[in-house]
């Protein structure tokens, strides 16, 4: 072989040792590397002909054993390829070569179920289907598989000069003292061998071991292409020379550990066991106890953990002091790393054993649990574990400072707990602002979780000043994007170029808006990294994946995948994970099985808090294993991800039993479905409905019960189309089977609470066939057939929400509940009541019941609210909905005596007997216009001890001021019953801001005089013996004599009862008392407010006085005609404070229309909306109806233009009036349609 032609012998005995590797342990990685070393030495100028045939031969059986077998032919392949370019193949390479292509094309006809489970398995799968994890003993790789030194790295080595080290002895020890992101890893490595040599010349100046601790963690942190060739030379030089680093062992488990090579952790665990022989070998298993905890397999870890526990060995019985800082910082790196991997149960066990040996905590290990206690959701258990590290605080004496609350701050963070974490972050930061870096850091890593870049990019440079921690807290600002912002804040230009800043520049290019790279540019930079010797970092490369794979392609993601594996870049779980989801999704899906087995591999023995698995992903990988025909292989992945700490929930058992559906395995679909059905294992919908559908057409009754038993216990009763259930629910009823009929009735008595919306669903397609006693019947049926009757009870109070005959229902659970002698508490005569009380308010106290249909009548509301008014008291229900009760019952009910009142009120508690409990006894008496039964009430209450109030004295001056006149008056009693407990009208609701506090109880007060307007087109005085006007006065008589209540009792008249007499005086027709009790409520100090002003207007169009009228329109929020007005007449004072509003301008509106002044109408509306006030389309709807009738077409489209101009929403009703105008149709008009 000729000098050219001579492949790099280095090279192949890479190969050689990565080969005995793969064969020893068959993983992901591994078999990547492989092909990688292969793969340079094909692209050699030699080329791979030039490899020994057994070398040959040994590769293709390797390739062979790929699980992925589409890219082992291709591999395989490839090398034929590059072997035939040279020389032909030798026969015994050829035959290696047939007899692997036939394995591989023989593995696809496999049967489908050819593995079995064993019965001593542990993995629950249901029985007949096979598959198990399978776990091989790990095999310890050798010191010569490590990689050899890039060659970049070797020429800057050797291109670094005396004046780039540091001047005198022990170069190293003072290079490492600098902050990691300002060292050169050839100076430092330059450094190290000239100390080296200085020290095997001169004894005196020998490298001290802890220089040699901190060159290993150097080299843990510079990424494994340079960082795993120097440990590997420091293992060498630690082995020539003793002396120079003799406890070694324990930093080089945790350093190979970093750089993702558990397997060199375990044989540096087993040479220091060699070497020691029987000595204390403690530093030995804590160093691989360390590197499993960094390499995510705690199981490990742990059953280390709890030997050296076991044997003693953490402590040290002969210095007490000694043993408890090693306990603490033992049990503190192991409750960090269970905290960092969101475990925090394991965190608190070890916590116990720390309570249970009795030495004591540091405060660093506290500070540690604290961020464990926060990890949990659950507030109680979080409270309790906190007390618990409180109160070993306090046991102990331990002073407690901001640190031990930044601890907590960063749990909260960290589990997503982010309204508790603003809380205690506003506190922290109004006691220490922003002066401590561990806040800070915090408090800028939560907001880049949470993309809150200002918050960011403020504390940014507080945080980044501090040159030591530079390389850990700018990681997560990169994840902000604004690379550009973030280039200049970190100003990379100031450091060398090293692994920290080459991560940090790929990193900013990825994110970068003013490079604007390609995803192949990137790509090519990364590789570059690669052979410069530099680490793509764990976090960043399923970053770059992810990049590549959103900006670029799926395919040229899968490309980087597998370049910078192949070139020795570690993966993560994350990574794999990722990858996993690409392939599947890819062409090439078959070698998803092999990044599945690497994740297998790195999981298997991992004891994390918790796995976030793609559910789509798996279920798409299952879905392919079984169309490749490898049932057994998915029954094995299954089996696999139920070991793992994920949502069990969403773990993909739809593929399996749609596939045996499908192909029409009914021993086997059977068994699956039961083992679902067993275990309230959730599938997809579209999986239930198949056999929803199957069970309606074929199955009996009791099975498909069963099935829709377990549909309910997962919460997917939603996802079942309802076309299903009334199928079957169609069936029972054609036969008419009662059981079939229970049976679907108790199906859904016993329900979660999803099932709400198909109760709702049910009760609104029975309201429309069927009558209130069937309603009745089947909820009584319901409850009857429930195992938990209350909670169904409310289950079908919460459904009757908005549903025809929600009364009815609600009445009825009642009604059923008592029958079964379930006892009832206040939730539910609440939520029944608030039926009631809805229904009631909505329908008959408004005015607009023209518009209502009603299915629900008064009677029954009122028969309902007498059914169940009694219990109701016993049990406290809420006072608002109990007042509505008695007012309902006091102005509605036909059999109940004043007396029965009188004794219901004596009934309530004394803690809840209040003013409110009669004032809706009177107002409803005062509705009906029983003057009698109010007085009664009245009698009661003095009785009853009630002092004498403002408010008291007001309630019973608007009583008396309510009750309507006799039935021989104009006016209908029930338009004129508007009372407090009605919801506000359209003016009332425009007035609402302008009011003070109790205001809103009387302003109904107003919209009944305009009422009045109706009845007196013209100013006239009624005849002194109209029966009308005699009842007012008389009523006008009794709120006098309550008005001299408060000179008698000492009391002051507020602003309502000023409201109340003015209101009464109108009413009777007592203008000038009216006028001159307002020149006395401004007398008082009192003042006018928006309503008393409205009032004012009103009593002036009474009395004929337009101009007056307009007068105190004018004043009303204008200053300069206020304080010309009170020059003359004191009673303008304080008008020019009110906001004017709609409740001023309806009454001249009103007056306007009904005196055929319909040009003033329009200006009136005009002057409305120039001071931006707009009524509702109510209001404008009953404008343009009066003008229609009236013929006005003018002022009509007058109005319809000042709609348009100030942009009145245009509703349908709105619209029903414009198309029957322009269809001449005569429109209906009313003055109560106008108040509305």
């Amino acid at each position: 072989m000729s000098t050219s032609n001579a492949i790099d012998r280095d090279s192949e005995r890479h190969l050689l040792g990565s080969m005995q590797t793969l064969s020893r342990s068959e993983s992901l990685v591994n078999r990547e590397t492989v092909w990688g070393a292969y793969r340079r030495i094909a692209k050699a100028e030699a080329g791979a002909a030039y490899l020994p045939p057994q070398t040959i031969i040994h590769l293709v059986n390797l390739l062979a054993n790929d699980p992925n077998k589409a890219q082992a032919l291709l591999r395989i392949n490839s090398v034929v390829d590059d072997v035939r370019r040279k020389r032909q193949l030798s026969s015994a390479e050829l035959d290696a070569v047939r007899r692997t292509c036939n394995i591989s094309e023989g593995s696809h006809s496999r049967p489908a179920l050819d593995r079995q489970v064993p019965e001593n398995s542990t993995v629950k799968i249901p029985s007949g289907a096979s598959g198990q994890v399978q776990t091989a003993e790990e095999t310890i790789p050798d010191r010569d598989e490590l990689p050899k030194f890039p060659d970049t790295f070797s020429q800057h080595v050797r291109e670094t000069t005396e004046n780039d080290l540091p001047e005198g002895r022990l170069k190293t020890q003072k290079l490492l003292e600098k902050p990691l992101i300002t060292l050169v890893t050839a100076h430092v490595w330059r450094a190290y061998r000239l100390d080296l040599e200085a020290s095997v010349a001169d004894s005196e100046v020998r490298l001290p071991h802890n220089t040699m601790s901190k060159l290993v963690e150097y080299c843990s942190q510079i990424g494994c292409i340079t960082g795993a060739p120097l440990l590997k030379q420091i293992e060498i030089d630690a082995e020539a020379h003793p002396w120079l680093f003799p406890n070694r062992y324990g930093a080089l488990s945790v350093a190979y550990a970093k750089l993702g090579m558990p397997g060199h952790s375990r044989r540096c665990h087993r040479d220091g066991h060699a070497a020691l022989d029987s000595k204390d070998t403690t530093k030995v298993d804590w160093g691989l106890c360390t590197a499993f905890m960094r390499s995510i397999r705690q199981k490990e870890a742990h059953t280390i953990f709890d030997k050296l526990v076991a044997s003693d060995k953490v402590s040290n019985k002969s210095n007490k002091s000694n043993k408890s800082n090693k306990n603490n910082k033992k049990y503190r790196m192991m409750i960090k790393e269970y905290t960092l991997m969101n475990n925090p149960d394991m965190a608190f066990a070890l916590f116990d054993d720390v309570s249970r040996i009795g030495f004591k905590p540091s405060y660093k290990l506290l500070c540690a649990l604290g961020t464990a206690a926060a990890l949990y959701k659950d507030a109680s258990r979080s409270s309790d574990r906190l007390q618990k590290i409180i109160n070993c605080l306090k046991s102990w004496n331990i002073l407690v400072d901001y640190r031990f609350f930044v601890h907590i701050l960063a749990g909260y963070s960290q589990s997503r707990q982010y309204v508790i974490f603003d809380s205690l972050a506003k506190k922290l930061l109004d006691r220490f602002q922003y002066s401590h870096r561990e806040l800070n850091q915090v408090i800028m890593t939560n907001a880049v979780e949470r993309g809150n870049q200002g918050l960011a990019f403020k504390l940014a440079p507080i945080v980044l000043q501090n040159i030591y921690t530079f390389p850990r807290f700018e990681k997560p600002l990169r994840r902000m994007g604004r690379s550009d912002e973030l280039r200049k804040i970190l100003n990379l230009s100031r450091f060398p170029e090293n692994n920290f800043t080459a991560n940090m520049k790929l990193s900013l290019d990825i994110g970068s808006a003013e490079m604007a790279l390609t995803p192949e540019t990137l790509l090519c930079r990364a590789l570059d990294m690669t052979e410069k010797g530099y680490t793509i970092s764990f976090g960043l490369f399923p970053q770059l994946i992810r990049h590549l794979s959103v900006c670029g392609n799926r395919d040229l993601a899968i490309q980087a995948f597998e370049k910078l594996s192949a070139a020795g870049v570690p993966s993560s779980i994350e990574l794999l994970l990722l990858v996993h989801t690409l392939y599947i999704d890819s062409p090439v899906r078959e070698r998803a099985i092999g990044i599945f087995e690497g994740i297998r591999s790195r999981l298997t023995p991992s004891n994390v808090g918790n796995i976030k698995l793609n559910a789509s992903t798996m279920k798409k990988y299952l879905r392919f294993l079984i169309e490749r025909g490898d049932i057994a292989a998915a029954h094995d992945a299954l089996a696999f991800l139920q070991t793992l700490p994920c949502n069990h929930k969403e773990l993909p058992y739809s593929p399996l039993i749609e596939y045996y559906i499908s192909h029409r395995v009914p021993e086997m679909s059977h068994k699956l479905i039961a083992y679902v059905v067993q275990h309230d294992i959730a599938i997809e919908p579209h999986v239930v409905n198949l056999c929803c559908r199957g069970l309606v057409e074929n199955a009996t009754t009791t099975d498909y019960a069963n099935f829709m038993r377990y549909v309910n216990r997962i919460g997917m009763m939603k996802q079942v189309p309802y076309s299903v259930f009334e199928t079957f629910f169609l069936r029972c009823m054609q036969v008419y089977k009662v059981s079939d009929i229970e049976w679907a009735v108790e199906v859904l008595a016993n329900s979660p609470n999803e099932i709400i919306g198909v109760w709702r669903t049910i009760f609104k397609r029975l309201s429309k066939s069927t009558d209130d006693q069937s309603v009745a019947s089947m909820v009584r049926m319901a409850v009857g057939l429930a195992s938990n009757k209350p909670r169904i009870g409310m289950h079908l109070l919460a459904a009757a929400e908005n549903v025809p005959r929600a009364a009815v229902v609600a009445d009825s659970v009642l009604v059923a509940l008592r029958e079964c002698n379930e006892d009832c508490d206040v939730y539910f005569y609440s939520a029944a009541f608030s039926i009631f009380a809805r229904l009631w308010v909505r329908h008959y106290t408004k005015r607009r019941t023209y518009l209502q249909n009603p299915q629900t009548s008064k009677e029954f509301l009122v028969s309902a609210f007498e059914r169940h008014i009694h219990d109701a008291i016993k049990v406290g229900i809420d006072m608002p909905l109990l007042h509505i009760a008695l007012r309902a019952l006091s102005s509605a009910s036909q059999s109940m005596s004043p007396v029965e009142f009188i004794d219901i009120l004596k009934a309530m508690p004394e803690s809840e007997f209040s003013i409110e409990a009669f004032e809706a006894v009177c107002v409803g008496f005062a509705q009906r216009g029983h003057a009698r039964e109010v007085e009664l009430v009245l009698d009661m209450m003095w009785k009853q001890g009630f002092a004498s109030e403002t408010r008291l004295l007001n309630i019973l001056m608007s009583c008396f001021t309510h009750i309507p006149p006799p039935s021989n008056s104009p006016k209908p009693a029930d338009n004129e019953a508007h009372l407090d407990y009605a919801e506000p009208t359209i003016a009332e609701e425009m007035e609402a801001d302008t009011m003070d506090s109790d205001d809103h109880l009387y302003i109904g007060v107003s919209e009944e005089l305009l009422m009045e307007l109706d009845h007196e087109l013209e100013p006239r005085e009624e005849h002194t013996n109209s029966p009308r006007l005699a009842f007012y006065a008389n009523c006008l008589n009794k709120v006098l004599s309550f008005w001299r209540q408060f000179e008698f009792r000492g009391l002051s008249p507020d602003r309502i009862s000023y409201s109340v007499l003015l209101y009464a005086y109108t009413k009777a027709q007592k203008f000038k008392q009216a006028e001159e009790l307002i020149g006395d409520l401004v007398e008082s100090g009192i003042g006018h407010s928006g309503h008393t002003a409205s009032q004012w207007v009103v009593l002036r169009l009474k009395q004929g006085d337009v101009k007056g009228a307009l007068g105190v329109l004018g004043a009303i929020g204008n200053e300069e005609s206020c304080d010309k007005l009170s020059q003359t007449d004191k009673r303008y004072t304080g008008l020019n404070h009110i906001q004017c509003n709609t409740f001023h301008f309806l009454p001249f509106v009103l007056h306007y229309l009904k005196n055929g002044k319909h040009k003033l109408t329009a200006k009136m509306l005009l002057a409305m909306h120039m001071r931006h006030i707009k009524a509702t389309t109510h209001v404008y709807r009953n404008i343009l109806v009066y003008l229609a009738n009236d013929n006005n077409h003018q002022v009509f489209l007058d109005v319809v233009r000042q709609m348009v101009k100030f942009d009145i929403p245009i509703d349908s009703q709105l619209m029903d009036v414009l198309e029957d105008y322009s269809a001449c149709k005569r429109l209906p008009f009313t003055t109560e349609q106008f108040l509305d």
